[in-house]
């Protein structure tokens, strides 16, 4: 699939960069083989289409996998945004590359005529590319590579709990030489708990498209392929408060603030454990506990049944994986 996919990509930016560089004269082969510079600026055009490929799939990967307040869109919005910001970014850089090398020369862009004949055609070459990406991510050759980095990290995961394992299957072999050495160990949980978690311990729940985030109280991050909808299956669901589109939070560790009634602080205690290992600030912790306008009525309700919610629902535990 990748070697089919290299070669459609080679070929496709060979005949985009042949087009930029003739435009109406496209037929006229002889005229170009016989012209010395053509091929400096033929190489030098497919570069340039492959540093722009580069750079619009790893503007998508940022966009969409790493920016969170992105991420939290509905897909149509995330569409656009990619489309936009794709679209000026190359587009914009591509024009200042292109007057700075006019300059070089003594020249200029807009009595270059490119302007008129040459632009037009990239741009269309790439409302195309970003329409096929945002479309199917899988289209682009460098969509692979950044596959290839996630599956190196499984690996040490899964490495990692496989040592977990076998440090177990010793327990069970030799408890008390295990259980010593285990005791100067730096592995600090037990193996039945590397995929499973107490809903007590969870402070905010994040869904996104294509899984959630867990925010622990003390500071950890955890990654789960379940959705928010998971919530309706706890006993401790009443208590996980939704104030923002597809953010819920933990309102036994949580008070509204004083200073705001779209505001919720922790105690002292809780942040003092979450900024321990966590890699957010005072700023981020509040932007994750920030309710929405359209959810505060939602929390308005809960202080007023607060104190009728079971407290007997915390000895509960969360598969996550």
């Amino acid at each position: 699939m990748r070697k089919t996919l290299f070669i459609y990509t080679l070929l496709c930016s060979v005949l985009v960069a042949y087009l930029l560089n003739t435009n109406t004269r496209f037929f006229e082969f002889q005229y170009y083989l016989s012209q010395p510079t053509f091929f400096w600026f033929f190489a030098f055009t497919l570069l340039l289409l492959w540093l722009y490929m580069w750079g619009i799939s790893w503007l998508k990967k940022v966009t969409v996998n790493w920016f969170m307040v992105y991420a939290r869109r509905p897909p149509w919005v995330q569409h656009i945004l990619f489309y936009i910001l794709a679209c000026l970014t190359v587009g914009l850089f591509h024009l200042f590359l292109l007057s700075f090398l006019y300059t070089l020369i003594g020249s200029d862009l807009r009595s270059s005529g490119y302007l008129k004949r040459g632009f037009p055609t990239f741009v269309l070459v790439l409302l195309l590319y970003v329409g096929l990406l945002a479309w199917k991510p899988s289209y682009s050759i460098f969509y692979y590579m950044y596959r290839h980095a996630l599956r190196k990290k499984a690996k040490q995961l899964i490495q990692w709990k496989e040592k977990q394992l076998n440090l177990l299957a010793d327990m069970h072999t030799e408890p008390s030489t295990v259980m010593e050495v285990k005791a100067e160990s730096t592995i600090l949980e037990p193996v039945a708990w590397i995929n499973t978690v107490q809903t007590l311990d969870i402070l905010v729940f994040v869904s996104k498209r294509k899984g959630s985030v867990l925010y622990m109280t003390n500071g950890e991050v955890i990654l789960t392929l379940f959705s928010a909808k998971v919530i309706m299956d706890w006993k401790s669901k009443h208590w996980f408060l939704k104030i923002a589109n597809g953010r819920y939070v933990n309102m036994y560790h949580l008070r509204r603030s004083k200073s705001s009634k779209y505001r919720l602080q922790a105690s002292s205690a809780i942040c003092k454990g979450f900024y321990e290992k966590s890699t957010l600030d005072e700023k981020g912790l509040q932007k994750l506990l920030h309710v929405s306008e359209w959810f505060e009525q939602e929390l308005a309700h809960h202080e007023i049944i607060r104190d009728s919610l079971p407290r007997d629902c915390w000895n509960e535990w969360f598969e996550y994986a």
